[in-house]
């Protein structure tokens, strides 16, 4: 190439880069936009761009891209490195979780459905057996708590049965997904323990945190009569033998106890009943004389209250039945074996004595011993309260021990062995006044001076095998009849007889009688058993006779015989003209 050329190709080049620079000097103004659009973009032009158009990614926050989303309260907008998204915030109230920085007052929604309550009973209360629950290493009401939140709580359980019981309350402290199970015992109001018939009930259940309820259950129930007692229990697998569950009905500070005491000191002989105090120095002899005198007084106050004995069922084979408290048997006035026995040991205990009550398979009856230590007890039958005398009582009571102690269905429940582990049934009432006197002002259980009237529940009753009969009168069972049964004059025809005595429906009974006869004729007696003898004497067939006591041909008797209740005196006149026969006859026993 030749010098012009090369000179030329220069020359242009410089030219187009002088034009370049020109160019670049004169662009000084960004667009008039850079907007691209996108919320989530810094949009801007500058020197620094040389005045293009910048779009730098955002995240974040951002004014067009933030804040909640309608429908979705735990949902927010924001950029995430140049695009708005839709994000799930945690720790948030409204997705359905209580999580750590939210309880029931700050997010109720979330927390509220994060605690869970089971709750379980048994179909039917039985009051003697939720007496027991520590002794059956078993809790009848229980409910399990479930904290499903991620933050602790602190929560209170209640449980009641409206009108059967007061509210059981307890602060429950329950951490995240875990669970807490919480036994409950109920205390009872007096409508669970007066209660005679088999009822519905509901148990009610709730669990609150910072006043705000968060769950609740109720379970039906029934609740059993109060006086239901469980002598077998099936836990477990095993047959538990309750027995001594009987300690409950023992009631020494029942307020009609209380009552029956004040009676009984009164039939004391030193008007006092101090139990086994002042036993110290005295002889063995001393004690023993003392237990039977303050016995003898409950016995005396027990009668007095007219109280008869009910031969209801009785089985300690089955798993329960009922048994009256003390107070009631005391205010109706009857009783079965074990009613008595309760009743008795409730006086016994009240004067501090220590007692047992005795059991065989089908009846109970009551022991207290002589003196502490003495292992010695004096037994008293206590069916027969209404009949018998306190003596004959023991004796009965006595003989049955000596009969069944070594039998293998028998068995003895000590009232203070077991008292601190099953307490008394509270009474079923709240205040009690027996009677103490009759009209005349005789004492209850007491002998009126017009015989054979006692003192019998406020009012008098024929009691002669106790009280005796006044002179002149002899005892016929419980009741009194004049000496003199017979005195009249009467005719026999010749060939006939007279018959005078039972009529072989009458209680079988021997009983003295003394005879006194006069005739103007001679006449043939015979004491026969029973009118039925004194037919088959008149038929010519067979009879018998009290021979001692037969005379013949005689015109004048008196003689005293025993003879059968059901029987009498035959007068036959086998003379040869009519008799005029003077008839007197007196009892003598």
């Amino acid at each position: 190439m030749d010098n012009k050329k090369i000179f030329l190709f220069v020359g242009i080049a410089t030219a187009l880069l002088i034009l370049a620079g020109c160019t670049n000097i004169l662009k000084s103004e960004c667009p008039s936009s850079c907007n691209d659009g996108n919320v989530c973009t810094d949009d801007y032009c500058g020197a620094d761009t040389d005045y293009n158009c910048v779009n730098k990614p955002l995240s974040g926050s951002q004014p067009a891209c933030s804040g909640s989303v309608t429908g979705a309260p735990c949902a927010v907008m924001a950029c995430d490195s140049g695009t708005c998204l839709t994000k799930n915030v945690s720790n948030c109230c409204g997705n359905a979780k209580c999580e750590y920085n939210e309880d029931t007052v700050s997010c109720q929604q979330d927390c509220k459905s994060s605690v869970e309550l089971k709750c379980g009973t048994e179909g039917t209360f039985v009051p003697i057996l939720l007496k027991l629950e520590n002794e059956l290493d078993k809790s009848f009401i229980s409910c399990t708590v479930i904290n499903k939140g991620e933050k602790p709580i602190e929560a209170i359980l209640t449980a009641e049965i409206p009108d059967w019981s007061n509210q059981f309350s307890k602060t429950l402290f329950v951490a995240p997904n875990q669970s807490q199970n919480v036994n409950i015992s109920l205390t009872y109001k007096d409508k669970f323990y007066s209660n005679n018939e088999l009822a519905d009930a509901t148990v009610l259940f709730a669990i609150e945190s910072a006043g705000t309820p968060l769950s609740k259950e109720s379970r039906n129930i029934k609740i059993a009569p109060k006086d239901n007692i469980v002598w077998y229990y099936n836990a477990n697998g095993k047959q538990l033998d309750l027995s001594y569950s009987v300690v409950a009905w023992v009631t020494p500070h029942d307020p009609c106890i209380k009552s029956l005491i004040s009676i009984a000191k009164e039939l004391h002989p030193k008007k006092t009943l101090g139990g086994y105090a002042g036993y110290d120095g005295l002889s063995k002899q001393e004690k023993e004389d003392n237990t039977l005198a303050q016995s003898k007084a409950i016995y005396d106050a027990i009668k007095g209250q007219g109280i008869s004995y009910v031969n209801t069922p009785v089985s300690f084979i089955s798993s329960g039945q009922q048994v009256k408290l003390p107070s009631e048997s005391l205010m109706q006035k009857s009783g079965n074996c074990v009613d008595g026995s309760v009743l008795f040991a409730s006086a016994f205990e009240a004067l501090g004595m220590n007692t047992i009550i005795a059991f065989i398979s089908d009846h109970t009856w009551v022991g207290v011993e002589s003196y502490p230590g003495s292992g010695q007890f004096m037994f008293i039958e206590t069916t027969i309260v209404e009949e018998a005398t306190f003596e004959e009582a023991v004796n009965e009571g006595k003989k049955e021990f000596e009969q069944e102690q070594f039998s293998k269905d028998f068995f003895i429940v000590a009232i203070n062995k077991y008292r601190t582990r099953v307490k008394p049934f509270p009474s079923a009432v709240s205040a009690c006044q027996l009677k103490t006197s009759c009209d005349d002002g005789t004492q209850i259980g007491q002998c009126s001076s017009q015989k054979p009237k006692m003192c019998i529940g406020n009012e008098f009753v024929d009691k002669a095998l106790t009280c005796g009969c006044p002179d002149g009168s002899i005892r016929m069972g419980d009741s009194c009849i004049s000496g003199k049964m017979r005195d009249e004059t009467i005719s026999i025809k010749k060939g006939f007889a007279y018959y005078y005595g039972g009529d072989s429906e009458t209680e079988s009974r021997f009983v003295k009688y003394r005879y006194v006869i006069s005739t103007d004729e001679p006449v043939d007696i015979k004491m026969v058993p029973s009118q039925a003898d004194y037919n088959g004497l008149l038929a010519g067939g067979t009879y018998d006779e009290y021979g001692a006591c037969g005379a013949i041909s005689n015109k004048f008797y008196n003689q005293t015989c025993t003879i059968n209740q059901k029987g009498g005196i035959v007068i036959l006149n086998n003379g040869i003209a009519e008799a005029t026969v003077h008839l007197q006859v007196f009892a003598e026993d």
